[in-house]
């Protein structure tokens, strides 16, 4: 088998005799790496070799793709596999397998994966959880024009496989200067969904055991929530219950007037059906973000609000179409300009409850239960058991002080 310098020129030489099936040309320089050539058919770089004691030969390509340092390289490069015993046979297979895996991956859609996610994931989360989910990819299967589209679509709606560090990063920086607060907690489930990702077989290799969402950058463009202050002052008090009374909506009035009294979190007050209020034995059962539900005392100036609303629909602060009320922000919003009480919002209306239970001295572990925060300590949480009826005690204490507190300011004032 005789060899010579492979040269373009010589590759388009290269004639197959009619009568011969095949015709060769071998490098010099290159051990293995020829050029091959059939009557009908034009030249193609192939390496000849022996692997386990038998004769193989691979094909390496077109001399039209190929040039010809490519070839020897990579004829070098099959050679280094035998010298390692690996078949190169073998390692082309898998090679081309997992080139046509990567090429499926690319097709495959953020927002079927995100699909499959929420599907897999719903039963081990709570229904805040969940609708949180809901409402950061608002829009993506569906548009709704009514609704602004959540602040993941522009992530989801493209191939998973693209997802990268470059279009997390300007997708941070833009949302983090509209709406930072919404973006930060997509930024923590994604990072959630696209550690799922990587532990299904069927996308595994997608990001190459690394997730993109996971880096330094994105903390640093996304920074850190400030913490929220807002809340009623005693002082404040008097002003404030007045106007919420003056509310020409009674649910609004007595939705904002059970959230002061009760701590509990905007959603879960505004969720609460007929059926989940006890008048008998003074107890109001509510969703929970870790329990899912839990049982409160219900205060008597509470049960007053309540038994004076009218049952429209299973709703207690009942809006149209069989919904819950829907006007809560607005209602904020128009005490916030009658009292000039700057920036209180549901969640403020919720901290003051916390704040003016201090007042009269109640117990920590009780205000927690209460407002459905989860316990702090290990005493909390292995050995202290509170019966409803101990909750009330205190409870009872807190919504006294605070109707209190409200009339003497007015009486002061």
């Amino acid at each position: 088998m005789s060899k010579i310098a492979l040269t373009a020129q010589r590759i388009r030489s290269l004639k197959c005799p009619p009568a011969r099936a095949q015709a060769f040309l071998w490098d010099a320089s290159t051990p293995g790496l020829g050029v091959r050539v059939t009557p009908k058919g034009e030249p193609t770089f192939i390496y000849q070799g022996s692997f386990s004691g038998r004769s193989i030969r691979l094909k390496i390509g077109s001399p039209k793709s190929w040039s010809i340092p490519e070839a020897q390289a990579r004829a070098r490069e099959l050679r280094r596999l035998i010298d390692q015993g690996i078949d190169p046979r073998e390692h082309v297979k898998k090679s081309k397998s997992a080139s046509q895996n990567e090429r499926a991956l690319a097709s495959i859609s953020a927002r079927d994966v995100w699909q499959q996610y929420l599907v897999a994931r719903k039963p081990f989360w709570g229904v805040r959880h969940y609708t949180d989910h809901l409402v950061l990819a608002r829009n993506l299967m569906q548009k709704d024009k009514r609704h602004q589209d959540g602040v993941l679509v522009p992530i989801l709606s493209q191939p998973i496989a693209s997802i990268d560090r470059k279009t997390l990063e300007a997708w941070a920086t833009t949302n983090s200067k509209i709406r930072p607060t919404v973006t930060r907690l997509a930024w923590r489930c994604l990072k959630a969904f696209l550690n799922w990702t990587m532990q299904q077989e069927a996308y595994s290799t997608v990001f190459h055991g690394w997730n993109p969402a996971n880096i330094q950058s994105l903390k640093e463009i996304l920074g850190h929530p400030n913490a929220k202050q807002d809340a009623v002052q005693r002082e404040q008090l008097a002003s404030w219950f007045v106007a919420v009374k003056e509310l020409q909506n009674p649910v609004a009035s007595a939705y904002l007037q059970t959230l002061l009294l009760t701590g509990g979190r905007p959603s879960e007050i505004l969720h609460i059906r007929w059926t989940d209020v006890d008048f008998k034995w003074n107890q109001l059962t509510i969703g929970d973000k870790y329990e899912g539900r839990r049982t409160i005392p219900l205060t008597r100036y509470v049960a007053s609000l309540m038994s004076g609303l009218p049952r429209t629909s299973e709703w207690v602060f009942a809006g149209r179409k069989d919904k819950p009320y829907t006007g809560t922000i607005a209602a904020i919003k128009q005490v916030r300009q009658t009292t000039n009480i700057q920036g209180l919002t549901r969640n403020g209306i919720r901290r003051s409850f916390r704040t003016l239970s201090e007042w009269v001295e109640a117990p920590v572990g009780v205000v927690a239960q209460i407002m459905g925060h989860k316990p702090s300590a290990i005493a909390e949480k292995h050995y202290t058991v509170r019966p409803i009826d101990l909750l009330r005690h205190h409870h009872q204490k807190i919504e006294d002080w605070i109707l209190k507190a409200s009339r003497r300011r007015v009486e002061e004032t």
